[in-house]
């Protein structure tokens, strides 16, 4: 199975153009419009360093479908060289895993090794963000037991020269 962490305002906006255009699709293809499902703020309350889980149970069924998937595709805008509020809000309750790894020695906190896909898009160039973006991405991933497998940039969908005058990426 395929998912979709889809984190984009815009459904039809760049970042689902592009998704489009490099995402194979199937009948086992789950996705989630984290703009819709909302992922609650970590806050840090302890439990995961306890036990496998979270206090929080608002995205219960797409950590499961997460932790089973096959590969993942994390499609999304860049913001402020990082990710939109949604899709930050998951990576923090990520937490579970490192707590799993580092507080109750789970080694490795996600047994199944899942390929990962990055669908991304920035208003600017994609070389300005690249390093911060892909830091951040890959201390959460090592940590998930995700391998990057594909990359697809879409840069510059801020520009004029692209002629768009009203600056929205997503």
């Amino acid at each position: 199975m395929d998912i979709v962490l889809f984190s984009s305002p815009h459904k039809n906006g760049a970042t689902a153009a592009l998704l489009e255009k490099y995402a194979e699709k199937s009948s086992e293809t789950v996705i989630y419009d984290l703009y819709e499902h909302s992922p609650q703020p970590c806050i840090d309350c302890g439990v995961c360093a306890l036990r496998d889980g979270c206090s929080l149970h608002d995205i219960d069924r797409l950590m499961a479908d997460f932790e089973s998937a096959d590969r993942i595709i994390f499609a999304f805008p860049v913001y402020n060289l990082s990710f939109p509020a949604p899709m930050k809000a998951l990576f923090d309750r990520f937490q579970r895993y490192y707590n799993a790894r580092f507080k109750r020695n789970k080694k490795p906190p996600v047994e199944k090794r899942r390929q990962a896909v990055l669908i991304i898009t920035c208003g600017r160039e994609w070389q300005a963000n690249e390093e911060t973006v892909m830091k951040q991405i890959r201390q959460s991933f090592s940590i998930l037991n995700l391998e990057i497998t594909d990359v697809f940039v879409e840069d510059c969908t801020d520009c004029a020269e692209r002629g768009d005058k009203n600056g929205k990426q997503g």
